[in-house]
């Protein structure tokens, strides 16, 4: 009674104005709220309810907790409840947490356009209120607590559609700057919410989110079901850009399980649809990952071509985050080539873009390439750097298929350095990884065959690189001539020369068709000693020579052992 009386005291003491102020925040979901929230609330200017909300912190009603924005005790809030139902009719309080709801729906989408992401099909506040990226991460890093709480209001008390428009609005951000768990749960919430109001895109649009969510905890049947079902309810509520962005992700899962092959008319349709709506960050990003599938098929010509068109489009948009990722892929694409030099100033230009935009899933996946040019161009020190700073960040941002590249590239870098005991550690934290996550097991055994046969283990290593050969054969062409080149030095090893010859060439012919000028040598190299342990000697030499003109060509070290070979 006490306390009630002395908080009557202390409300019976505002002016009118600070008084219905007062009530209103009885309303908020979260524990604290900005003077822009507050004037949303009220229907007031900032500047009117930065005084009304001063008048209360006077009195000790509530408090400023920081620049710019007030809390109150829990018994506080609830009294301001129970006065705000007592004096103010329900459809002024409804009106209220309307405007509210509306300004933090606004401030995301205005906040998604300051970071340059994509900016999803919903309603635009007026004016620019973010000077900069840096301004509005930092709106939304004070802000996520009320934003998650109103989600929760807005599904439990209404108008529940705000439930699942504000995490659609925040999904971009919720990607680089939330924690896996959160997303799942707000997402939940929000799905849940347009179920019971049987919304078919706000359906769609939870399941996007979870279904992204999914793909980066590397639950990868899942998020495949997730996708599957949001392009469903797209097409069902004739939601386009929904229908593209499901496509898209459908095609990822696809890839990443090991069927790149149905993810390729996936990725087209979603190009097509997103050029049809003139979406240039959907272009950018369907682009982007068509040119990862004609990596996979060691189509670099093809992968050249999807990238070259991407990144002026990605570079125009403003979306640094695609344009780092584009940057990535078309290093990794060098870096196949054998074009380190190039490679590596690409990634330069990758890291430079996301560091300054904060963005650190994009960087991880820049370190991650750097580490694969690293290792390639013979710098297996630096490759090691490389590989454990896109570890490093891979585990913080949840990314685990950056997690799962760079224990095997990590692995690859150790055997390089002699250091097999920690790269069979690297490679059974991998195959674990694999395994639970659902990931193809074909670089997973690539990296085991390669480390048996480091140990003399030729037995295994013909094993490993037989299965992992059966499973790359159809869906990752890419590493073919690898293991080919690898089996070639595994019959030459165990004095089976004709078969040794047959691999080589194999690797050789493929290596050459596709680009891969590195592997290309590497394959010459073996097939050289092939032919001269059948008595080839001219054969032999001839190899040796054009894999000593490729790695003159290229810069690897590799040109001093076909020197001295030719003598």
């Amino acid at each position: 009674m006490a306390v009630r009386a002395s908080l009557d005291a202390s409300y019976e003491a505002l002016p009118t104005a600070a008084q219905r102020m007062f009530r209103l925040l009885g309303l908020v979901p979260g524990a604290e709220i900005s003077v822009a929230a507050a004037a949303a609330l009220a229907g007031t200017g900032q500047a009117a309810a930065e005084e009304l909300l001063g008048g209360a912190a006077r009195i000790h009603l509530i408090e400023e907790s920081g620049p710019g924005r007030f809390a109150a005790h829990d018994l506080v809030l609830e009294y301001a409840a129970q006065r705000t139902r007592e004096a103010d009719p329900p459809a002024e309080r409804e009106a209220a947490v309307r405007r509210l709801l509306d300004h933090y729906l606004h401030l995301l989408v205005a906040a998604t356009e300051a970071c340059g992401f994509q900016t999803p099909d919903l309603p635009r506040g007026q004016g620019r209120p973010f000077g900069d990226q840096a301004e509005a991460v930092a709106w939304f890093e004070s802000e996520w607590q009320n934003l998650a709480a109103a989600v929760s209001h807005a599904a439990a008390h209404g108008p529940r559609r705000y439930a699942w428009l504000l995490v659609e609005a925040a999904q971009e951000l919720l990607h680089h700057r939330a924690t896996l768990g959160e997303r799942l749960r707000v997402a939940g919430i929000g799905l849940a919410a347009a179920e019971r109001e049987g919304d078919l895109r706000g359906q769609a649009a939870m399941y996007l989110v979870l279904g992204t969510t999914r793909w980066r905890m590397a639950d990868l049947r899942t998020a495949l079901r997730e996708s599957e079902r949001a392009l469903d309810l797209s097409r069902r509520a004739r939601w386009i850009r929904g229908a593209a962005m499901a496509l898209s992700a459908c095609g990822v899962m696809l890839k990443q399980l090991g069927r790149p092959d149905r993810a390729i008319p996936r990725y087209r349709r979603a190009v097509a649809l997103n050029r049809t709506l003139g979406n240039t960050h959907g272009q950018v990003r369907g682009l982007g990952n068509l040119a990862s599938v004609h990596l996979e098929f060691a189509r670099l010509r093809q992968a050249e071509e999807c990238l070259a068109a991407a990144l002026p489009l990605a570079r125009a948009s403003g979306d640094r985050h695609m344009q780092a990722l584009t940057l990535v892929n078309l290093g990794l694409v060098r870096q196949q080539q054998a074009r380190f030099a190039e490679a590596t100033e690409i990634l330069e230009e990758a890291l430079a873009v996301a560091r300054a935009a904060g963005l650190r899933y994009a960087e991880g996946v820049a370190h991650e390439t750097a580490g694969l040019v690293h290792c390639d161009a013979g710098r297996p020190e630096q490759a090691v750097a490389a590989f454990s700073s896109a570890l490093d960040i891979a585990v913080s941002v949840e990314n685990r298929n950056s997690e799962l590249a760079s224990l095997l590239g990590l692995a690859d870098a150790e055997l390089r350095l002699g250091r097999v005991d920690r790269a069979f550690d690297r490679l059974t934290a991998a195959r674990r990884l694999a395994v639970k996550s659902g990931m193809s097991s074909g670089q997973v055994l690539l990296g085991r065959a390669r480390a048996e046969f480091c140990v003399r283990n030729h037995g295994a290593a013909r094993e490993l690189a037989t299965r992992s050969l059966a499973l790359n054969r159809k869906f990752s062409p890419l590493d073919v001539p690898r293991l080919h080149t690898l089996l070639a030095a595994i019959h030459l090893a165990d004095g089976e020369e004709e078969q040794g010859m047959l691999a080589g060439e194999r690797a050789a012919n493929l290596a050459a068709r596709s680009g891969q000028r590195l592997e290309h040598a590497r394959a010459l190299l073996l097939l050289g000693r092939a032919r001269l342990r059948t008595g080839d000697r001219r054969g032999g030499r001839e190899c040796w020579r054009h894999a000593h003109d490729l790695f003159s060509a290229i810069g690897t070290p590799e040109a001093r052992l076909t020197a001295s070979l030719l003598g």
